[in-house]
């Protein structure tokens, strides 16, 4: 299922920018270097924000929503992010 999820995000930033709109913004945890690079294009120009928040406070924040069933899923991304370098 998300591969088909990505593949319509994709879709609708490239319909945006067709449509004229100077900016899009894609609000997605790309934490490794090989899902940001899947958003460069020759069609725009793309800018990573990087909004900081280690493992242990996304766990706190997620235990305290009742979203233990993510915690896994946070340890994982914490193991496998990789520091943002600016292209």
């Amino acid at each position: 299922m998300e591969p088909y999820v990505w593949a319509i995000a994709k879709t609708m930033v490239r319909a945006l920018f067709l449509a004229g709109h100077d900016r899009v913004i894609l609000d997605a945890t790309n934490t490794t270097d090989k899902r940001r690079a899947e958003w460069y294009s020759d069609d725009w120009i793309t800018i990573h924000r990087l909004f900081n928040a280690d493992a242990d406070t996304c766990k706190q924040r997620a235990t305290e929503k009742g979203d233990e069933y993510i915690l896994s899923v946070i340890d994982r991304m914490a193991s496998e992010c990789d520091e943002l370098v600016l292209r």
